[in-house]
């Protein structure tokens, strides 16, 4: 049991350190985004990490899965929209292991 809680628990930990990591990274490709391209973060619904709707959520994540930012040829740009994308797939893989892990330990209680 004990090695379960452990696992667990530094599942937990992961998960939360690559969630500030994610919001850190898109923090700084909002940023990036209304200071050198303002009329794409406009046409986007003009993004926040706070307080923007699910259909601008949506937009910006069909803006980035397209490959629609590399029609900018902005080097940071494309640097800061692949580690987003790295990160983000990382933290769903780990959401994905924290909630098997949590289900194998509760049904093997």
């Amino acid at each position: 049991m004990g090695t379960f809680v452990d696992f667990f628990i530094t599942c937990l930990v992961l998960l939360v350190c690559t969630a500030v990591i994610v919001i850190a990274v898109q923090r700084r490709w909002y940023i990036h985004l209304q200071t050198k391209h303002p009329k794409v973060w406009s046409a986007l619904g003009e993004p926040r990490l706070l307080g923007c709707s699910a259909a601008v959520q949506w937009r910006v994540l069909r803006f980035i899965q397209a490959g629609d930012y590399r029609d900018f040829n902005d080097v940071q740009l494309d640097r800061l929209t692949r580690k987003l994308r790295r990160w983000g797939v990382s933290y769903i893989v780990l959401f994905g292991l924290t909630v098997i892990v949590l289900l194998v330990g509760v049904l093997t209680l």
